[in-house]
């Protein structure tokens, strides 16, 4: 039996967390660790901005679309980090946004350039445009002029970023609050959200990269969901030996039925795909003529009467069944 390495290091990047999850772990991080929420911020800012710094050698104008909460904090760091590489950078912001996080307000005092108001018609006109409105606590529809801003941001030509997720998905479910935010490319901080993965978030997450930024590991308490990888899986597969053949690779029966019988087939064919070493389709004798002729390398066993069956179930050198292709 292979070890089961699920909850190991080598498996936290296909790790996903559920947005409360994501919640704890950030505050168990300021808590035990010298890392505060402000530095949390400009670690993620800085992330985001290196990402776009190796997808583009040169510099492209801008425009990073701040909300009011940390998302748009996070959104002035990244706007520094380019603007310091030399790029014509934007910052837009709500015309009243009212009070922002402490870190927020404190990375925002940073930014020394002039802000643009946040409209519509703002996003025209730049070769990039970075979605840092809301991040993954959103969790009710979103209202004007947000709407309009992120329908507009979507018509556009320019390459679209997201800080943590797109604004107008919902973190915990992946579910549309309305409208979303496409991006091509979605940066993310620790692991995964839910919402990164399931649709239809997922269709509007784009390439999505994960960066370290300190957080501590996830409670053994919390739970463990995965995103299928075959880094979860393929050491489980036995590999066949060199002095193997096919009777010590495991012979499979597949119980077709005689209407639909590609179901059937298909079923066998992956079966062979992935190492079988025998595999037979039981079916009726009225279906005998078309599998036999599907292809060379499947035996047959007919069953014109139930104990057929019974008789075929007590050979020890079956090892797996499946039934039900084609019924």
């Amino acid at each position: 039996m292979a070890k089961c390495l699920l909850g190991s290091k080598k498996f936290d990047q296909h790790l996903l967390v559920t947005v409360e999850d994501m919640v704890s772990i950030e505050h168990k991080t300021v808590k035990e660790t010298k890392i505060s929420f402000y530095d949390l911020m400009e670690r993620s800012g800085k992330a985001v901005s290196k990402e776009i710094l190796d997808h583009f050698p040169k510099p492209q104008k801008t425009i990073v679309l701040c909300g009011p909460g940390n998302n748009g904090g996070d959104g002035f760091v990244v706007a520094r980090f380019l603007k310091e590489a030399g790029w014509p950078v934007t910052v837009a912001i709500p015309p009243a946004y009212g009070r922002w996080s402490d870190s927020a307000t404190a990375h925002k005092a940073l930014w020394t350039e002039k802000c643009t108001d946040l409209n519509p018609e703002i996003t025209s006109g730049f070769d990039i445009i970075i979605d840092g409105l809301f991040g993954i606590g959103l969790d009710r529809p979103l209202k004007e002029p947000y709407v309009d801003i992120i329908k507009t941001a979507n018509q556009q030509k320019a390459f679209r970023v997201s800080i943590d997720i797109p604004s107008g998905i919902d973190g915990a479910t992946g579910a549309l609050l309305g409208v979303a935010f496409n991006a091509d490319l979605t940066v993310t901080f620790g692991h995964k959200k839910l919402g990164h993965a399931l649709l239809p978030g997922r269709s509007h997450t784009g390439i999505c990269k994960i960066h370290d930024i300190g957080f501590v590991a996830p409670d053994d308490t919390q739970r463990k969901i995965y995103l299928n990888h075959p880094d979860l899986w393929k050491s489980a597969y036995p590999y066949p030996k060199i002095e193997g053949h096919k009777y010590t690779r495991g012979h499979g029966v597949i119980l077709g039925g005689s209407t639909f019988t590609g179901a059937a087939r298909l079923a066998a064919m992956a079966a062979r795909r992935i190492g079988a070493g025998l595999i037979s389709i039981a079916t009726s004798p009225e279906a005998q003529e078309i599998y036999a002729t599907s292809s060379p390398g499947i035996l047959l066993s007919i069953l014109a009467h139930t104990h057929d069956f019974e008789e075929l179930v007590k050979d020890d050198r079956k090892n797996a069944y499946l039934l039900g292709p084609g019924f």
